[in-house]
């Protein structure tokens, strides 16, 4: 799961960086 969620944050970060923190944050949420 790590290596698909860096691979995905690494093209949002292209896009939009602040939106990877956010996307970040969303799924730690859930997780914890």
């Amino acid at each position: 799961n790590a290596l698909d969620i860096e691979k995905f944050l690494n093209r949002k970060e292209k896009i939009h960086p602040d939106d990877t923190f956010i996307m970040v944050d969303a799924d730690s949420l859930p997780l914890a």
